[in-house]
């Protein structure tokens, strides 16, 4: 079994690899191609360095880990910079990254920073959560670390994704069901058929206005956000833990957890670099946001982790519904403001209505807060578990008790 789990690693971890050089010869080959292009071409050339990063890195490094695992050759620990330089290192990225979009200078510039930023955060709360565990004794081995981040950035992703898209077909068929019953659906489904035909008319302001406004679309849309989501992704994040665990005789609280948050910093690297495309030239403000939602995923994975320790130990099964529960409390509170917010910033600008608008701001403010929450809970949790061993003290001698002879 451990030799086909090796051999699927570097079959995947090739064919992913392979994919990611092929993004990086277009990155590298777009300039020569389409020398005066600049910006006409900043989306397409982020995505293929983006690509790159994420399938041929993740897939070099499960490639890597399938034959060393294959080989039998012996891991080593794992030594994690310190979180302060990951810090330095995305504050860098972003004021690099901010003058090439603000400058239009050295546009073929703007990709890599961009990846670099979208991986510094995640990787940061790694290094933080693997510094809170050192005082423990913890070792980790870095084949370990690496598996997780590599299976969270590409694994653990691809198996949402695929989930996601089938659960939001299935919601959008029973939909589409519902309206169909009820009087005049048949005529209003068609016109909605018709418009979604029509590209320009996701731009236009009057169809945005009134998905905004359908109830069904933002009782569909809320629950996909701040349940369904949740509950796929902390399971699929979790999915890696499960493997790497089931072949371990004994699996320590502490190791459950950063083996979670390096998941979690996996899957937060993947939803950075490809979400944040999506708003360029806007980047900063997006990047700051979702650096801020890498707090949630790894904390959330980090508890799952450890519900896993406790059903796989045996002791204290009720952890795993418990954690699991708590884990996507978290991230769909996040969600749920986070995509109340984004409506009701939307409404306000469509309609011109300063209310509305005001009440996403509040909620921009509530994120915030979560932010802090989340965080301190993450340090909290890391704290915890890294606290050192308790040393057993030897036992005091035991004065004789025996009469002395006269």
């Amino acid at each position: 079994m451990q030799r086909f789990v090796s051999i699927a690693l570097i079959v995947a971890g090739l064919g992913l690899a392979m994919l990611g050089l092929l993004a990086g010869l277009f990155y590298l080959g777009l300039p020569v191609v389409s020398p005066d292009a600049r910006y006409d071409l900043l989306q397409i050339n982020t995505v293929a360095m983006a690509v790159l990063a994420v399938s041929g890195g993740a897939g070099s490094v499960l490639a890597w880990v399938g034959w060393r695992r294959y080989s039998g050759a012996a891991s080593s620990a794992a030594h994690l910079p310190s979180p302060w330089w990951l810090v330095l290192l995305f504050l860098l990225a972003l004021a690099v990254g901010e003058a090439v979009l603000q400058t239009n200078v050295a546009p073929w510039l703007f990709p890599p920073v961009h990846v670099i930023a979208s991986m510094a955060a995640p990787l940061f709360l790694l290094a933080l959560a693997a510094s809170l565990l050192r005082p423990s004794g913890l070792v980790v081995q870095r084949r370990d670390v690496a598996l997780q981040v590599a299976g969270g950035a590409v694994l653990a992703t691809g198996l949402a994704i695929v989930i996601e898209v089938i659960l939001v077909a299935l919601l959008a068929l029973a939909a589409a069901l519902i309206v169909a019953l009820t009087p005049g659906g048949s005529a209003r489904l068609e016109t909605l058929v018709a418009q979604l035909s029509r590209p320009e008319v996701l731009s236009d302001p009057a169809f945005l206005q009134s998905l905004l406004s359908s109830p069904l679309v933002l009782i569909g849309a809320g629950l996909v956000i701040a349940l369904g989501a949740p509950l796929i992704e902390e399971f699929s994040k979790s999915v890696g833990v499960v493997l790497i665990a089931a072949g371990r005789a004994r699996l320590t609280p502490g190791e459950a957890f950063l083996w979670g948050v390096a998941a979690g910093a996996g899957f937060a690297i993947t939803e950075t670099m490809f979400n944040v495309v999506t708003v360029l030239p806007a980047w900063g403000g997006p990047l700051m946001l979702r650096s801020a939602t890498a707090v949630v995923h790894c904390l959330a994975a980090g508890l799952m982790g450890l519900a896993w320790q406790a059903w796989l130990s045996g002791e204290r099964r009720w952890r795993l519904p418990a954690l699991y529960g708590l884990a996507v409390v978290i991230h769909g509170l996040w969600n749920g403001v986070a995509g109340l917010a984004s409506v009701l910033q939307a409404q306000g600008t469509l309609n011109a209505n300063l209310l509305v608008g005001a009440g996403g701001t509040l909620l921009v403010f509530a994120l915030a807060g979560l932010f802090v929450i989340n965080s301190g809970l993450f340090v909290y949790i890391g704290r915890r578990l890294g606290q050192p061993p308790v040393m057993a003290l030897a036992p005091l001698p035991v004065e004789s008790t025996v009469t002395p002879e006269v």
